[in-house]
């Protein structure tokens, strides 16, 4: 599984979650101001979540390469 880069990640899931924020509070500046605030926060908070599966997928892929080839060894 090809490792996706986690700024790339945040930086759509952030896009995305604040597009349909700001879309939801359409006129108020100050809502937007929130809205805007929330959307990078949850899809920084998100974007890490992704990121860390990632990595724990990873390792979790080495450590069965690793049990193959030493059972390929013994």
């Amino acid at each position: 599984m090809k490792k996706l880069n986690p700024a790339l990640i945040w930086l759509l899931v952030v896009l995305v979650i604040t597009s349909v924020l700001l879309w939801a509070a359409n006129t108020d500046k100050e809502k937007l101001y929130i809205v805007t605030v929330t959307g990078s926060l949850l899809g920084g908070v998100i974007a890490f979540l992704i990121a860390r599966w990632q990595l724990h997928q990873e390792k979790d892929d080495m450590n069965t390469k690793n049990k193959q080839l030493v059972k390929l060894v013994i």
